[in-house]
């Protein structure tokens, strides 16, 4: 999935706002509610959405807001809104949109710091994994259409700095959990040049597996490593 650092909200398809527990929007975004002649707050309290963390409530975009939906998330208590609280809402927000057969999901953080933003980001990346490898008789209905995810944040310089790390780990965590779902069957050395040059590059990156003996001893729950890496073929520097 790709992740973009903007500065302004432009057009958006679906735009999300955080919403903190007694249906108070975090910071600047009450202006969206204000735009749209308090319809955001009159959303809410037809529903049973408070703002409570791992929920959220989908508007049709009222008049004023200049995109096509509003996803309020909730955010939990302010006061405890940290680097935790911040990912899961991230992870929330494309959780709920996912499906909805838009393209492009925008996370308007423009209130946070850059590296909030980037933990935004980071959580919606970890909820977008998907281990579809063998699932090859998906409907199109059945495959997440969000393939961007653009976050507005006032330094998008700063904040694209904060998130490589995080995207260095997310990229870690998605190669293990690829790793921990392949069968048994794919136990078995690469028999492709592609596979074994992946696996060599790999193994020269540890002190450990740079000598044979190790490799001789300990290379056989590895190999689904080797095989999962000629497929992935990217890593972190």
């Amino acid at each position: 999935m790709k992740v973009e650092f903007v500065a302004d909200v432009g057009a958006a398809e679906i735009v999300a706002l955080l919403v903190h527990e007694g249906r108070a929007f975090s910071g600047e975004t009450a202006g969206y509610d204000t735009a749209s002649s308090g319809a955001l707050t009159r959303a809410m309290k037809a529903s049973r959405f408070t703002g409570g963390a791992l929920s959220h409530l989908a508007v049709a975009a009222p008049a004023g807001v200049d995109a096509g939906q509003v996803l309020l998330v909730g955010a939990g208590d302010k006061a405890k809104l940290d680097e935790q609280a911040i990912e899961k809402a991230g992870a929330q927000a494309y959780s709920a949109v996912k499906m909805s057969g838009a393209e492009t999901l925008t996370l308007d953080l423009k209130h946070l710091s850059a590296a909030q933003a980037a933990q935004a980001a980071f959580g919606a990346v970890l909820a977008a994994y998907r281990f579809d490898k063998y699932r090859t008789t998906l409907k199109p209905e059945k495959i997440p259409s969000v393939k961007t995810v653009r976050v507005v944040t006032a330094d998008p310089k700063a904040a694209e700095a904060a998130f490589k790390p995080l995207s260095a780990v997310a990229d870690g965590v998605m190669f293990a959990r690829d790793l921990v779902s392949e069968p048994r069957t794919s136990c078995i050395p690469p028999s492709s040049r592609a596979g074994s040059r992946i696996w060599k590059s790999w193994a020269s990156r540890s002190k450990f597996w740079a000598k044979p003996s190790s490799r001789r001893s300990a290379c056989a729950p590895c190999w689904p490593l080797a095989r999962a890496a000629s497929a992935r073929a990217t890593w972190p520097s």
